[in-house]
């Protein structure tokens, strides 16, 4: 608490000075270097862990990313690894991004009772303890408990309230120039500042040691072998009924989205892409939940389980299939309107789908432990948040859809939603956008919000405009390589 107590006003202050009134740029790598190093000073032996080696690397590449082409997934990316990286760094018991993400969601909660936690062990500790309850019991109560009583009589009374209008009017024109803008700006970067320098109150202090392997779990003998038989038997029946359920489901994906998919007239791609993606989301969802169900506990061990095992896996096997349905319906509605940021999060979001059908199948074979679910999942869900963090996806999704097959189906509209470093090869193809935008007139259902290439051009000319007016007197903080190469290009079209 004393190093917090010194390092707290410089902190507060470079926050304030990095992110008040900016954007994400180089604000963000500066932060998360100095971030780093007060961390790793603090705790020093913590970099001797491969967690904290992880996520250090993973805030520093985000911020980075961030630099290179402000990315707003970089920017989450790395927040969430610097939220991490604390939780490591102060709880040497920690090894999985599960507890480490539940911690800092656990923190940002209950921050308060980490700083009165932290206050509290302070106070014991401060040989200035006893002149601090004096004056604020001497000082600073009397002062606070006048001050109200002073409100109160101000409120009441119009002859108080004109005696002290003198007082009053300076107290006023304070307020005039205060910004509780900026005040609350500054206390939440203090919030921010107390989670991830401070250890939680409600800390999970270990998960180092839980078990890979399942292990048997010893019960008491009465009633245990009939129980174990009644349950392998509705399992059994469950996943048969199941399988035989998802099997008609398959063979029809196969058959219509796989081998023979044609878009009939008047047929809403979207409507049947963006319904049944989700709802067969869920339904995969609920299979891992239903196999975890019968596979949680010493129906590993029992001796008669082998057909449960092969059902089982049958189903997770049948859910891959559904998976790869719904990867195909996605990829038809790509291809037929284009990429969006949606598609590209159905698509990271059915690979992390397979990995988790995967590492459940892996389980039963294996007789893994729920424990050694969680950390690999988690760890491949982090993996893949990093791994979105290099990309430039406002890049890649204007190049995709500048050559997409379908002009008439493309949202023209995200050319000037898209960050401003897609501008120059907004301006180089704006003959294709004419011929978007001409192709989408002749659809009997207009969504984009363009009629011609003119009313386009003039939003572009005045989105550079205002680009490179920011550019030009925009704040050092939010400086980025990508607006630098755009500035520069943008320039050059004078």
């Amino acid at each position: 608490m004393n190093r917090f107590i010194v390092l707290f006003p410089p902190l507060l202050f470079l926050s304030d000075l990095l992110f008040w009134h900016t954007t994400p740029g180089i604000n963000v790598l500066l932060f998360s270097v100095v971030m780093i190093a007060v961390l790793l000073r603090r705790y020093p032996s913590a970099l001797r862990r491969r967690p904290v080696q992880v996520t250090a690397g993973g805030a520093l590449l985000s911020a980075l990313m961030i630099f290179l082409h402000a990315s707003h997934w970089a920017l989450f990316s790395c927040i969430l690894s610097l939220l991490m990286f604390s939780m490591f760094a102060s709880e040497a018991g920690l090894v999985s991004f599960f507890h480490a993400s539940l911690q800092a969601l656990v923190s940002i909660f209950d921050f308060p009772l980490t700083f009165a936690h932290h206050r509290e062990q302070f106070s014991k500790n401060n040989r200035y303890r006893g002149k601090t309850r004096f004056y604020a019991l001497v000082v600073l109560l009397p002062l606070l408990t006048a001050t109200g009583f002073y409100l109160i009589y101000l409120w009441g009374s119009p002859h108080f309230f004109a005696l002290n209008a003198s007082f009053l009017n300076v107290i006023q024109g304070f307020f005039r120039n205060f910004s509780f803008a900026h005040f609350f700006f500054i206390a939440a970067c203090g919030v921010a500042l107390i989670i991830l320098l401070l250890r939680g109150y409600n800390r999970i202090r270990t998960d180092k040691g839980l078990p890979f392997d399942l292990r048997r779990k010893r019960l008491p003998y009465f009633g245990r072998k009939t129980a174990l038989k009644e349950e392998a038997l509705a399992g059994l029946v469950t996943l048969v009924l199941l399988n035989a359920l998802l099997l008609v489901v398959n063979v029809t994906d196969v058959e219509k989205v796989w081998i023979h998919f044609v878009l009939p007239e008047h047929f809403s791609l979207k409507d049947f892409v963006h319904n049944g993606t989700w709802i067969l989301s869920i339904s995969i969802l609920l299979s891992m939940i239903v196999t975890l169900r019968f596979f949680r506990g010493n129906l590993h061990f029992y001796s008669r389980n082998r057909w449960l095992k092969r059902l089982a896996l049958a189903w997770l096997f049948q859910n891959a299939v559904l998976t790869f349905s719904v990867f195909l319906r996605n990829y038809h509605y790509m291809t037929w309107h284009g990429l969006a940021y949606g598609r590209i999060f159905v698509f990271f979001f059915l690979a992390l789908v397979m990995t988790g059908l995967a590492s459940i199948a892996w389980k039963i074979v294996r007789t893994k432990s729920s424990y050694f679910l969680l950390r690999l999942n988690s760890a491949v869900i982090y993996g893949a948040i990093l791994f979105a963090a290099l990309f430039n996806w406002d890049k890649v999704i204007v190049n995709y859809n500048l050559h997409a097959f379908n002009p008439a189906q493309i949202d023209v509209d995200f050319y000037l939603e898209a960050h401003e470093d897609v501008l120059p090869i907004v301006y180089n193809n704006l003959d294709v956008i004419r011929t978007q935008i001409e192709a989408h007139q002749k659809n009997p259902v207009h969504w984009i919000s363009y009629h011609n290439i003119d009313e386009f051009t003039d939003h572009l000319e005045a989105r550079r405009n205002s680009f490179l007016l920011k550019a030009e007197h925009g704040p050092w903080q939010s400086f980025t390589f990508a607006d630098a190469e755009a500035r520069k290009k943008m320039a050059e079209m004078k």
